[in-house]
């Protein structure tokens, strides 16, 4: 009831965990938005853009599941959008997928890091899996579940 009464204070933390959110949350969104746009520019005219029309990639990407990725991306660009914004209100909704959405991107990383050979692709994702293990780290101490109200914060009374 106290707490109720009381204003909460935001950990830094989560601060710049919410406004990363947002940030990478609109690179998904535009990435995504552009995907849809230039799939069909570059189906069209292949050599014009020195793509070779017969590679997988470019059949891929210019077939349905191109536009699946591309909507994958728009929808991930919402969700952490949405995300970040929740963090920076504190919902407890947004703890969660926050929570979800850095195991899957440490899942995802801890994949690329058994399955791909390439040294780039590699230090990129042990580096992001460094950051999403750092990101459930911080989102599990005591003050910052208390701020989402997973766990009764301590009230002083002086």
């Amino acid at each position: 009831m106290i707490q109720s009464k009381m204003q909460r204070h935001r950990p830094f933390g989560v601060t710049i965990i919410g406004i990363l959110g947002i940030i990478a949350g609109l690179i998904f969104l535009l990435g995504g938005l552009g995907l849809f746009i230039a799939i069909p520019i570059i189906g069209s005219n292949p050599e014009k853009y020195s793509i070779d029309s017969s590679s997988m990639v470019f059949q891929v990407l210019t077939s349905s599941f191109g536009y699946a990725i591309a909507g994958g991306m728009v929808a991930l660009g919402i969700a952490n959008i949405a995300t970040g914004i929740g963090l920076l209100k504190g919902k407890q909704w947004a703890w969660k997928i926050a929570v979800a959405l850095a195991v899957i991107s440490l899942a995802t990383d801890a994949i690329t890091v058994i399955v791909q050979a390439n040294p780039s692709s590699l230090g990129g994702s042990v580096i992001g899996g460094i950051i999403d293990g750092v990101i459930l780290y911080y989102l599990f101490r005591p003050h910052v579940k208390a701020y989402f109200g997973k766990i009764p914060s301590q009230v002083k009374l002086d």
